[in-house]
């Protein structure tokens, strides 16, 4: 019996596996590979579940609810980490 070596959050995902994302704005889970909705912001993807939440994080990015919402912590620039 062999015990399976716990992986880090910053591991790639094995094949077949997929790593998803939450959506800032509501804190549904994304899968990004198949996401039809992204932005940039400061150089970060983010990914949405919906046009709607793409969109209001588009209107106000640095907006300090959508950590609250979706358990982001944000750094002094608003970005969320």
């Amino acid at each position: 019996m062999t015990d399976a070596m716990p992986r880090h959050h910053h591991d790639k995902p094995l094949a077949g596996e997929t790593t998803m994302v939450k959506d800032p704005v509501c804190g549904r889970s994304v899968d990004p590979a198949t996401a039809k909705h992204h932005a940039d912001y400061h150089g970060i993807s983010y990914y949405f579940c919906c046009a709607g939440c793409q969109a209001k994080f588009t209107a106000e990015p640095t907006s300090p609810f959508y950590s609250r919402q979706a358990g982001f912590v944000a750094d002094e620039r608003g970005v969320m980490l």
